[in-house]
């Protein structure tokens, strides 16, 4: 028993935080402020400095080169921030920045930041960033910013910046009205980034150590109200869009004669979305009609496994406050995808509207709901029925910064003539814990779910478990799925659970286990050039009901990575194959036979200074591939102009060599990318893709004009043409324009 209370007491010594307080007191204005960013006022000169910076990167163990003044001030509207960036070495004469496009990379970029935890749960906040050619970049912090800051919400914000010889300024002016926040709270949580890649530091006022994101809200200290801030007046948006698209089809229409005619037409469209604030802390997001299609084209990827491949949702209306909906279950078990929502196999569906319940009820408890309708269409002469969805979030927080959520989702069938469709539904019940120590050591998720269908079949079940230690010198982590073969996710993600069978060309659901452990250490030696060194060893092992491997997964990475940013790395890899079904590979013509294989590669990757204005990158693969061989190569290059221009080229080569002539094939994916930002408000976007893996070459151009803060103009054209003789597939040009109306 003394044993044990020794240990304990070890434990507790080991985990417990000896952290400074870091507090900065802030007064409400006396006077107006001009966001010009010339810091003369007299409030600026009278507000309390946090001054006193950390470096996080690439070194953490003493003050920061670069030093950072910040002060913050209010008024009955704003929350002003401001500070002064001076210049790490004299000779300082440029910054560095990718383009002047709004929502740039943070690590990319020389840049200021502030973070701000309004509810004080370390897990949820708001990250305001300008760099210094004042190109504003504002995001939310969800899952107590272990992953960064998602960039994909939008307010109205205010910002300027200026320059002399000691460096630059920049000035913030952020709508109270735009943030969540609990009213009468007399304090928030508050930290303060910069990032100087001129002397490649990057820095914080509360230190973060180096191994963890700076958006981590584990770090952060406490911002002291001389009086509570209040929400004002009313808070309502309406975004109303018109758009025009003219379409061209190539041989499209039966022309009468046993062949097929080309086809042209143009459509008029219209709706809106609107942003309504409940409370404080609670916001209600409407659209009516809603239309995409001025979102950027998917970037295309080399398949050479068994299953889909994940590409991300680019769609704003799904994208705000996604974190409540899409961080339920892991990469490969996701029970909500927006994706499936108004997408099927590449084609559009309309959406008639949708409405959403976000934000907090109070400190402990959060809250979404999400409704969508699509219209009845038709797709490749398939009538695909109208459907609804709904989804319900809740979230608890629990301990310091950790936090319990159940998650409720329903697809429901919906016809013109008889309503919803009683037996033509599917819906999911599902209750997860996101596990968050104080210090940040510890991290995890651990779920479980459950599915509902008509005629209830057996094993409609998921759990999964995944634990995260993350130290400086380790970062081990455990992870194990299951999925049953009947758990059915119509709006999820969980490619792993449909097999195609080659022989009989149908889709087999099949159960499957996984585990998938694995450990990296770092090591730091004192070098003037070396970050550290990194060695990893990793498994992932799949395994059917009753437990016979389907595939085993193993390899040893080792990773350089030095003090420019520069990497290189080298992996061998080990596979064991136990194939149930005969499966296509790649664009083999013939499929890989039922049957055991075991084979390895080696790999080798490297990148450059990504702060130069050129920036290289290059992989390679060789070795065995099921019963054949393989040959890689990846390649990319960039080039920026700044302030104004990137221009960037990526290649993936594959050569694979199967047992039969037949299933010999290469791929190719070539993209290119030309990025122009004229100004602050003016953008082209240029995206070549051929692809010979879907026989596709896709031209999109988009042309971007922020007339005004959060209105815009879009030009978007797109092209697409067949790879083997290069005939026209179809073409369409769009003219949308929305206006954002504050009320």
């Amino acid at each position: 028993m003394r044993l044990v209370l020794i240990l304990i007491i070890l434990l507790l010594t080991l985990t417990a935080e000896g952290q400074k307080a870091y507090q900065l007191h802030v007064f409400k204005a006396k006077n107006n402020l001009k966001v010009d960013g010339v810091l003369n006022e007299p409030d600026w000169i009278m507000a309390e400095q946090a001054n006193q910076f950390y470096a996080s990167y690439p070194f953490d163990t003493g003050y920061a080169r670069s030093l950072t003044e910040c002060r913050v001030t209010y008024d009955d509207k704003f929350l002003y921030v401001s500070a002064h960036c001076r210049n790490a070495r004299s000779d300082q004469d440029r910054y560095i920045i990718q383009s002047l496009r709004r929502d740039y990379s943070f690590p990319v970029s020389d840049a200021f930041a502030v973070l701000i935890d309004p509810f004080k749960d370390r897990t949820n906040g708001f990250n305001f960033g300008v760099n210094p050619y004042n190109v504003q970049r504002e995001g939310l912090v969800s899952n107590g910013g272990r992953f960064g800051t998602s960039t994909d919400w939008d307010i109205k914000w205010f910002s300027a910046t200026s320059h002399d010889s000691s460096g630059w300024y920049v000035e913030m002016a952020i709508p109270f009205k735009s943030l969540r926040f609990k009213e009468n709270e007399k304090s928030w949580y508050i930290n303060f980034v910069r990032n100087d890649l001129v002397c490649n530091e990057l820095s914080c006022w509360v230190p973060v150590p180096r191994q963890y994101n700076p958006n981590t809200l584990a770090f952060t200290g406490e911002l002291k109200w001389d009086d509570a801030p209040r929400k004002p007046g009313v808070n309502i948006s309406l975004i109303p869009y018109g758009i025009g698209t003219g379409t061209y089809l190539h041989n499209s229409i039966p022309d009468g004669l046993g062949g097929f005619r080309d086809t042209s037409f143009i459509k008029w469209n219209g709706g809106f979305d609107g942003k309504v604030a409940i409370t404080s802390s609670l916001n209600l997001d409407l659209t009516v009609n809603p239309d995409f299609s001025q979102v950027e084209v998917d970037r295309q990827q080399t398949n050479l496994t068994r299953f889909n491949l994940f590409f991300p949702e680019r769609r704003n209306f799904f994208l705000e406050n996604s974190d409540l909906f899409a961080s339920f279950g892991f990469s490969q078990i996701r029970p909500f995808f927006s994706r499936r929502i108004g997408l099927q196999d590449g084609n559009t569906i309309p959406i008639i509207g949708g409405a959403r319940l976000s934000g907090k009820i109070n400190n402990q408890w959060r809250i979404g709901s999400m409704v969508m309708q699509t219209a009845k269409t038709t797709i490749n002469n398939k009538d695909i029925e109208a459907q609804n969805y709904a989804v319900t979030v809740l979230q608890r927080k629990v301990f310091s910064r950790s936090f319990v959520s159940c998650i409720m989702l329903n697809r429901q069938q919906y016809s013109d003539k008889e309503g919803f469709t009683p037996d033509n539904y599917n819906r999911i019940a599902g209750l997860q814990y996101n596990l968050s120590s104080k210090d940040n050591h510890w991290n995890g998720i651990f779920f479980y779910m459950h599915s509902f269908n008509p005629n209830q079949p057996a094993n409609s079940y998921a759990h999964a478990s995944y634990l995260n230690y993350q130290v400086m010198k380790w970062d081990i982590n455990w992870n194990h799925e299951y999925v049953g073969e009947n758990f059915i996710a119509d709006i999820g993600f969980i490619p792993r659970l449909i097999n195609f069978d080659a022989r009989t060309k149908q889709n087999i659901r099949q159960t499957f286990w996984r585990f998938e452990p694995n450990i990296t250490r770092y090591f730091f030696p004192k070098s003037n050039t070396i970050r550290n060194f990194a060695l990893t060893a990793y498994c992932s092992n799949y395994y059917d009901g009753n437990f016979t491997y389907t595939e085993q997964y193993y390899y040893t990475l080792a990773t350089l990575n030095f003090l420019n940013t520069a990497s290189v790395s080298f992996k061998k890899d080990f596979n064991f194959m136990n194939l149930p079904f005969d499966s296509f590979i790649g664009n083999a013509k013939d499929s890989i036979p039922i049957g055991k294989y075991a084979f390895d590669s080696y790999q080798f990757a490297m990148n450059t200074d990504t702060r130069k204005l050129l920036n290289l990158s290059a992989g390679t693969r060789v070795g065995s591939f099921y019963n054949g061989t393989i040959n890689s190569l990846s390649a990319s290059v960039s080039y920026r102009k700044q302030p104004w221009g990137v221009l960037a080229m990526s290649m993936n080569y594959d050569r694979v060599n199967f047992e039969g002539t037949r299933n010999d094939f290469e791929l190719l994916l070539v993209g290119l990318r030309t990025d122009l930002t004229f100004t602050r408000n003016l953008f082209l976007t240029t995206f070549l893709q051929y692809n010979t893996q879907i026989e596709n070459f896709n031209i999109n151009t988009r042309l971007q004009w922020r007339f005004k803060p959060m209105s815009d103009l879009f030009i978007v054209y797109t092209d697409n043409y067949n790879t083997a003789n290069f005939s026209a597939k179809n073409k369409a040009l769009v003219l949308k324009l929305n206006y954002w109306f504050t009320l």
